[in-house]
């Protein structure tokens, strides 16, 4: 039987990966711009620790839901007839993408509120601890390859 080819899956995951990266990236870019010379390195602030304190669990949190996720698509897909090998990949291209939007979603929203943070306090520390997270974001973009390994994961096939 066919597979359907990932490849649009694989270019939709991307640029919605993408997408949710660029968003902190231009606005972490924007908070420079406007308190670049005001702003200090001060880890003590509150709102910087509870902002770092919020994106650790953020990133803890979609590393936890992406096991969960991808390991329920993968009960799921094995638990369902084989002769339905067409329907399987779909589904499972479909539970893929999920994870990863979720788990991205997840960290972006730890991000924003340290850019916010930083912004707000003018504070140099919860920004720095954004761009980490957002580099954190890029090193974990579905590239064709990874995407196809993630897949075969979830499916027990090779694609």
């Amino acid at each position: 039987m066919d597979q359907p080819n990932p490849l649009p899956s694989k270019q939709t995951a991307l640029v919605i990966c993408s997408a949710l990266c660029m968003g902190p990236t231009f606005f972490a870019i924007l908070v420079l711009v406007l308190n670049g010379g005001k702003m200090v390195f001060d880890p003590t602030q509150v709102l910087s620790l509870v902002g770092v304190g919020m994106a650790s669990v953020s990133v803890v949190v979609s590393f936890i839901a992406w096991q969960v996720v991808t390991a329920s698509a993968a009960r799921q897909i094995a638990s369902q007839v084989a002769s339905n090998a067409s329907g399987l990949q779909n589904s499972a291209q479909s539970k893929l993408q999920s994870a990863i939007i979720i788990r991205y979603a997840l960290i972006e929203g730890g991000v924003f509120f340290l850019l916010l943070a930083s912004m707000v306090e003018k504070n140099l520390f919860p920004w720095c601890v954004g761009v980490l997270l957002i580099g954190l974001m890029i090193a974990l973009l579905p590239f064709p390859s990874r995407y196809e390994a993630m897949l075969e994961k979830i499916t027990g096939r090779r694609n």
